[in-house]
């Protein structure tokens, strides 16, 4: 195994590049956090953050970065800025959100779905009066 070793340079130039990531199309947030929490690590490594900002500067670019704004405002992550959770709850907090959000939608399209169906069978029982 071969150890890189970076110079300040590199590790301002990681930070920068971190402060640049936004959310791809299609990309869940929590697989976005993920995302950020590896080039956040990377630019740590590198000297380009102190330890101690790491949580502070995850949670500023998340919501930065994020497209998802009722996301960020039901779970009201930019209030949380100043006193950001660790990584683990915060992604905790996003997988759980959006799972709630994943059984709403399937509940809804089965909800209009029966709706469909029931509005058939009623329009299809008048015809036959």
């Amino acid at each position: 195994m071969r150890l890189r070793v970076f110079s300040g340079r590199d590790g301002e130039e990681l930070f920068a590049r971190f402060m640049s990531t936004l959310q791809d199309v299609g990309e869940k947030p929590s697989a976005y956090l993920q995302r950020l929490q590896s080039a956040l690590s990377l630019a740590e490594r590198a000297g380009g953050i102190l330890a101690h900002d790491m949580n502070q500067q995850l949670l500023k670019q998340f919501c930065r970065g994020c497209w998802n704004d009722s996301l960020l405002t039901d779970l009201q992550l930019e209030h949380k800025i100043s006193n950001p959770l660790p990584f683990a709850e915060l992604l905790l907090l996003l997988r759980t959100a959006e799972n709630k959000q994943e059984a709403k939608v399937v509940r809804k399209k089965q909800y209009l779905s029966m709706a469909k169906q029931k509005v058939a069978v009623q329009s299809h029982s008048t015809c036959n009066i």
